[in-house]
């Protein structure tokens, strides 16, 4: 009966230092896989600045090429009302 018992003890041992590796196991994956998503949040994030930074440059080009095109009609429309003065004669203003 002491053998019997001695097996089971060695027995129940066994599957519980199993269980005990199985746990570490699973704990280290779990944490490499939050590290790995953590990182992968922080990738998106940097990508999302960067297209947030992209996209204000471009929106500051497009409105210095909307200033600048207005300053193109501003010096168009003096010219040709100076155009248009001097063929009335009027000094130009």
């Amino acid at each position: 009966m002491n053998a019997l018992n001695a097996q089971d003890e060695t027995f129940q041992t066994g599957i519980y230092a199993s269980e005990v590796q199985n746990q570490e196991q699973m704990q280290m994956q779990s944490e490499i896989f939050d590290q790995m998503m953590n990182e992968r949040s922080e990738n998106m994030r940097e990508v999302d600045t960067l297209r947030n930074v992209d996209m204000t440059q471009r929106k500051a080009e497009h409105t210095r090429n909307f200033e600048t095109y207005d300053r193109l009609l501003g010096i168009i429309a003096t010219m040709r009302d100076a155009r248009t003065a001097s063929s009335e004669g009027a000094p130009p203003a």
